[in-house]
């Protein structure tokens, strides 16, 4: 049986949340708080300088990219955000995000799912990430290839004041796809500490 492959790529912006596992490593919260005093920085900080991880007992943790435990986010809707689904080498369809927030056609082309979030960070502390490039390439293998069934879940999430239009996860035949590739490079990265240090 020959199955059509097809490939969705997402390319443009992404805007992540990392929730770290500090409380819950196997090293505790005053071992990181006490690490970050001797580089003279505050813990959200310090988990981003190079030299906070160096000379750790563990080889289990080089970076801060080894705390990340929970990730939240997806392809930001600006001008960059672009959207390729191809058979094979065949593109089959090219488009901005921003077609899937506010429709050109009469008739709707894409199942679009819409929701609404507003984010509330407590009791840990979040990598808050940028990236661009190839956000993410999702594969799909089936008997034929229904465009029908491809589902795009977006999401107007509020946080910390801003707004911001995320295509969050795809689904194909209410099964949902996770992305075998991507290539993007870190534009922002920043910590915020949102732990009550007094427990």
């Amino acid at each position: 049986m020959n199955l059509d492959k097809v490939k969705i790529s997402l390319y443009g912006e992404s805007f992540k949340i990392h929730s770290l596992e500090v409380k819950n490593h196997f090293l505790s919260l005053e071992f990181f708080t006490e690490r970050a005093l001797q580089l003279g920085e505050p813990l959200d900080t310090a988990l981003l300088n190079i030299n906070f991880f160096k000379n750790f007992s563990s080889d289990k943790l080089n970076s801060v990219q080894d705390l990340i435990g929970f990730t939240f986010g997806g392809l930001l809707n600006n001008h960059k955000a672009k959207i390729e689904i191809r058979r094979g080498r065949k593109l089959l369809q090219k488009l901005p995000l921003d077609d899937l927030y506010d429709p050109k056609t009469l008739f709707p082309l894409f199942d679009v799912h819409k929701g609404t979030l507003s984010l509330k960070l407590k009791n840990n502390i979040f990598l808050i990430e940028k990236e661009i490039g190839l956000i993410g390439t999702y594969e799909i293998q089936t008997e034929k290839f229904d465009i029908a069934k491809l589902k795009f879940n977006i999401c107007d999430v509020e946080y910390n004041n801003d707004h911001y239009h995320l295509l969050l996860a795809l689904s194909y035949n209410q099964n949902k796809l996770n992305s075998i590739k991507s290539d993007t490079l870190v534009t922002s990265r920043y910590c915020v500490n949102h732990l009550n240090m007094s427990k």
